[in-house]
Formats: C-alpha cells, structure tokens, sequence
C-alpha cells in the first residue's frame, strides 16, 4: 500500500481573532519509513492549507502496528516521524514551528490483528493548530499560555508560603486579606499570580523596564491579584507579604516599584520605598540536622513484579446445528440431511450445559485475573510513589552541602504536597495475566488502560511521619533565623527578598542612572503605524517597548550610548506575521532601518530567547537532583539508572567515595532499562555519576550489599 495522507479537515466558523487544532494521518507500509511521491504531494497540500492562515504550528507523532518488538516499533516510529518532518522542512516550513515526537505500539487505532486494522496503525500524525490575526495585538495575546496564571487557594485564618512555578516564592501571613471597606476576609481566598522572568513574558504582557522615562535593570516580576467568591480583595491594613525572586546575579542597589497608570493611560513603575534583602547561603547559612530525613526507613524500595500463571485455555463449543432448506434438495435427500440436522441438535444440547458451565467457570478465572491486575496496580503504585519519595531523600542528601537547607527542606514540603503523575503500562500487565486472550477481552469485558497516568499523591504512613520530620526541621531554621536577622528568609540562597503592601504588578529593579552626555535617541526610519517595536539590552535585563511614532519614525529617547542592543519588530503584512531584527551597539543619534521577512509566533520566542538565556532564574535544585534514579537501592546484584522527562543516560561510571572510578559503563549502547551489574564490585557506598542526553552531569548515592 502506498503511503498517504488523510485529511480532516473541519468546517469552522472563523471570527475576527481564532485559533483551531486538527489532525491528519500519514500511513506506512509494514517496516517502511519512506514517503512516496503521492505522499510528499498531499503533504504539501497541506502545508499549502495552513499558509492560508496567519501562523501555524504542527506536531509530528510516529506510530507502528503491533508486530515486532517494543524497541524496534519505538525507532520505527522515530524514524517514520523524522521522515515527514524533514521533508516539511525541505519544503521551508521553521524548525520552530515543528514538535517531533514518537509512541511506537503505545497507542494503537485498532486491536484487532487484520491487516486493515494494522495498516490503520502504521501512521504518523500530524497535530496542526493555526491562527488567524488582524492585528499585532491579537498575535501578542497569543503569548499568554494558559500556564502562565497561576491558581492558588489559602485560608486567610493560616500563613502559607507558596513555591511557584518559575521559581519564585511568597509568603502570606495569617489575616493577610481583607474587603476594600476594611473588614476582615473570611473563608477561602483565590490567589492568581503570573511570573516574569523572560523576555517572552515581558513582551506577552506588554511590560517595560523604565520608570518616568528612567531605565531600569530588573530582576523579575511578579503579578498578584486575591478574590473572595469572585470579589477583589487587598491586603489588610499593616500587613505584608513577602516576595522571594530567584536570581543568578546578585545586584547591588535593587528597589521595589509598584505599576501604575499615568493619565494618558499608559503604565510607569514607581519606587515603593521599601528595601530589597538580597540572601546568599555562604553568606549566613542557617543548617540543622537533615540525617534524621535522608536516612528516613521507608522499609523495602523494590517495584513489585507480576507473575501470572498460565491462563487456561478457553472451553470451545461447536456452533449449533441448522436444519437444511427443504427447497433446493430432493425430497429422499432432505430427510436423510434433516435426521442428521436432529441428530446433530440433540448432540448440540446434551454438550451445551458442560460447555456453559465451563465457560463460566473459565470467566472465574478471568475475573480472579483482574482482580490480581487491580491489586498489582495498587502495590505498583504505591511502590513507585515511595520510590519517588526515596529519590527525593536522596536528592536532599546530594545537594546538602551545595544548597540552603531551608530551599531543600522546602521543595520537600512541595513534593510532598503535590500529586505525583506515575504511568503504568496497563496493556503490558493485562497481557501477562490473560495471555493470548487479551486482545478477545479487552473487547468482550469493554477494558479501558490509562495512558495518561495516574496523579498519586504521597499520603501514607511514611510519608506523614517524613513530612513532620521535614516541618519541624523547618521550625528550627526559621527560629533559628528570626533570632539572628528577625526577618523571615524561607530561600535563603540566590534571592531578592521585599515585603510588599499592595497586589498588582510588583518589580524588583534598580534605576540605571548615566550622564545626559551617554544617553542619545535610537531612531527607526522607515517605520509603519501598528508595527511593534522592542528595544533589548543585552548586557541587563532592560527592555523597552513601543517607543514613540511619528510621520514614519519610531523613537526610543535616553537609550545608553555604548550599549549592545537587540531591536525586534514585529507586524502583519496580509495578515501574516512578519519580524525584522537588528544587533548594534548604540552609537550617537543612532538611526537605523529595519528589514522584514516573515516569521510565526515562534521564530518571535526564540529570537527573544536567543538574549534570555544568561539571565534565566534558576532551576529548583531538587528537580536537578533528583533527575537520575538508581533502584533498588541497597542492591544485591544490579541497578538501573533511569531519568525523568525526555532525558536519556549516554555516560555512566561508578566512583568511590575518594573519587577513585571503579566502573566505567558505555550506557550509549545498551538498553536505557538494563540492569547494570555490580557484582565484581566489593559492598559499600558508591557514587554513580551519569551525563544526560541534555548535556548536564547528574549523580546518586549507590549502596552495594552482594550477598
């Protein structure tokens, strides 16, 4: 069969500003990966469709039938799913606008083992999503994901401290809230908050580093916004929150602003005139014991194997006997078929009741069966949750001396707090148990497998007694700190710490003061009305937006002479996206122009990007720590190394604890899950180090105990 592509295409009503998702199907033949001619030209037919729009982005996902093995369907997804991106990329489509992906036999259209069903199984899918714009505004509205607004509830009658997402931290004291009148919050309050730490944040909402015309050098931004029963709330009076911004640079100087509106409706930041505390943890570290937490006895930490007996086979029954058409034979004929037809049917019935009763107690079986698989999952789950929690004692124990041990003991907290998603493979487990009837009764018993995961969260006895342990070692450092400095410092590594009295836009900034003599005016000739203009400092975390139009020019006044800079433009030319980018360093009464080409939403990000990446807040260490996984641990024979995330192992060695390597493992080569054998090593502690596909270098503490 040739490959092809099928379309499915919607009928949508479009207004003014919308985006719509979709899918359509290229198929394969069985071990095949190559795109023929027919093929290649319904995929640019599609890519014709999608520039009808104003930006697009696909997502290629490989998939395979079931024939074959697990490994070798996953490269063969991988392949056929590089297959078709590559040759979208030939045909001009950005790399930014491409996600590549591949699901192997994990997702199958169709159970059934007929070679219609198969060849249904043998595609790549390609998820696309396009947009259409009328203005550079509804393309900027495109920026704000989903995820960029958080959600939190709090009781107003209890102080929380909440971990967000980017990186930062806030601290609610109890009886924070209260109505605009001044009377006390009761019940639950609703906490909205948005990070801006990245230029992409910057520009989705539309925020600017200058206060009056004044430059600023940020180190972060913070959105705050509580409700009760959808009514806005504020901050009581003569209560503080506290805001923790994670930095990678400390910066003399730092203040905090407040945004506010200027009477021709646009926004300024104003000083709040209240100190900035920046904390470092080899400046004044607060330590307790953590052996107590990083020895915690969670009892046996090894995933619980399956093991099935065979399954019985099925009781057949002979289909039941039909007499003959007495039209088309002989009357001699149809009596000598028709006492055979009697013969047949009494036979039939004598053996009907044996087979039911086998059938049935054959369907006991299947039922012991399944209550096995349901008892299994369980333990598994509860396994791998206390494995995680496992991993995160060790990622504690790694990270001891290099991090705060308040940051650590909080991340705990956070872990413990939140729901785990765990995926078990249902259909690997499920064949193991009923063999080769389970394809008959996942149709016959309508059997559904979760691939989406299940959200665990750790709520057993181990975990509630480690939490305490964790909460109370918490208790002694905050203690401990409030009698030292009597302020409130939960991160107390890499972080800028204010105390804030209002919600709504807060920044952490220091003015970047310079002589008239070094500030000039960048120009931008040639410019059009509605075209968005950023200008970027590269040397800080400065960037101003919009300037000033007038009669083809965009103007950006007080811009620092000497400083590199990124100017992007953005505008819609037919209604399709288009970016034009300049580097220079500014240069008196600079003027430049700009040269356009067209660009989607993500060529945007990734040029912004591109000047972000020095200046990204830190990643939460424990996630770092904890990104390599050695089970069981102690072990008696072996262990395997496993990563979270897209992440794969590529180097491997064991060293003792004087750094002495005792066991170099070329990891690239095997299998990601085979255990590795530690049996020619002697019994004591270890130190696995491991590089990931990523690049970054990642370690644990092994325990070899051979019998």
């Amino acid at each position: 069969m040739r490959p092809y592509l099928l379309l499915i295409m919607l009928c949508l009503s479009i207004s003014l500003y919308s985006q719509s998702h979709n899918s359509s199907f290229v198929h394969f033949e069985s071990d095949s990966h190559s795109l023929d001619v027919e093929a290649q030209a319904q995929l640019s037919e599609l890519l014709l469709e999608m520039e009808t729009h104003s930006d697009f982005e696909l997502e290629i996902i490989g998939h395979t039938d079931q024939d074959g093995s697990e490994s070798y369907n996953e490269k063969l997804a991988h392949h056929r799913a590089s297959t078709v991106s590559d040759y979208l990329i030939s045909l001009g489509v950005s790399e930014h606008r491409l996600v590549s992906n591949w699901k192997g036999e994990r997702e199958l259209l169709s159970e059934a083992t007929s070679n219609t069903a198969k060849q249904q199984n043998r595609r790549v899918e390609v998820k696309y999503s396009y947009s259409d714009y009328q203005s550079v505004d509804e393309m900027i509205d495109d920026m704000k994901e989903e995820s960029s607004l958080q959600h939190y509830s709090l009781d107003n009658d209890n102080s929380l401290l909440i971990d967000l997402e980017a990186g930062g931290s806030v601290y609610i004291p109890k009886n924070a809230f209260a109505y605009k009148d001044g009377t006390p919050v009761e019940g639950e309050v609703k906490l909205e908050v948005s990070e801006a730490y990245r230029l992409t944040d910057f520009v989705a909402q539309n925020l600017s580093t200058e206060s009056k015309g004044e430059l600023l050098e940020t180190g972060g931004m913070l959105y705050l916004n509580a409700t009760v029963d959808g009514q806005e709330v504020e901050l009581a009076e003569n209560r503080n929150l506290e805001i923790i911004y994670p930095v990678s640079e400390m910066k003399e100087d730092m203040e905090l602003f407040y945004m506010e509106e200027t009477a021709d409706g646009a926004t300024t930041w104003v000083p709040a005139e209240s100190p900035i505390t920046s904390t470092q943890v080899k400046n004044n570290p607060v330590e307790v014991d953590l052996d107590p937490i990083i020895n915690f006895d969670l009892g046996r930490v090894e995933r619980p194997k399956a093991v099935f007996p065979p399954m019985p086979r099925r009781p057949s029954m002979e289909k039941r006997p039909f007499p003959p058409a007495e039209s088309i034979y002989s009357e001699d004929k149809y009596e000598t078929l028709y006492t055979n037809y009697e013969n047949n049917l009494a036979a039939w019935k004598v053996q009907r009741p044996k087979y039911l009763a086998a059938e049935e107690a054959w369907q006991k079986v299947v039922d012991e069966r399944l209550d096995m698989i349901r008892a299994h999952k369980t333990n598994l789950l509860e396994m791998e949750v206390r494995i995680k929690l496992y991993n995160a004692m060790r990622g504690i124990s790694y990270m001891q001396d290099r991090r705060s041990h308040i940051e650590l003991l909080q991340s705990m907290v956070t872990f413990l707090n939140s729901p785990i998603r765990i995926v078990i493979d249902d259909r690997k487990i499920h064949t193991a148990a009923l063999g080769n009837y389970t394809r008959d009764l996942i149709s016959e018993r309508s059997l559904d497998f979760n691939t989406e995961g299940y959200m665990m969260k750790p709520n057993d006895k181990f975990s509630k007694e480690l939490k305490l342990l964790v909460l109370d070692a918490i208790e002694e450092i905050r203690e401990q700190r409030y009698l030292e400095t009597g302020e409130i410092d939960s991160r107390g590594v890499g972080s800028y710490v204010a105390k804030v009295s209002q919600l709504g836009w807060i920044n952490c900034d220091r003015f970047q003061y310079d002589a008239k003599s070094n500030l000039t005016t960048v120009t931008i000739d040639q410019a059009s009305k509605g075209t968005k203009h950023y200008l970027i400092y590269k040397d800080m975390r400065s960037m101003i937006g919009g300037g000033t139009y007038t009669e083809g020019r965009t103007t950006f006044k007080n811009s620092r002479i000497g400083a590199a800079v990124k100017v992007i433009a953005i505008k819609l030319v037919d209604e399709k996206p288009h970016m034009a980018v300049r580097d220079f360093v500014i240069g008196k009464n600079e003027v430049i122009t700009m040269d356009f080409y067209p660009a989607g939403l993500n060529d945007i990000k990734a040029q912004l990007d591109s000047v972000d990446q020095a200046g990204l807040p830190p990643a939460r260490p424990v996630d770092e720590a904890l990104s390599l996984s050695i089970y069981p641990n102690p072990t008696t024979e072996a262990f395997t190394a496993e990563v979270q995330g897209d992440n794969k192992v590529v180097e491997l060695a064991i060293y003792d604890m004087r750094g002495s390597m005792v066991k170099n493992i070329d990891y690239a080569t095997i299998d990601q899950n085979v255990p590795v054998s530690v049996r020619d090593i002697e019994n004591g502690t270890y130190v696995v180090r491991a590089r990931l596909s990523d690049g970054r270098l990642s370690a644990e503490q092994l325990v070899v105990q051979n019998e």
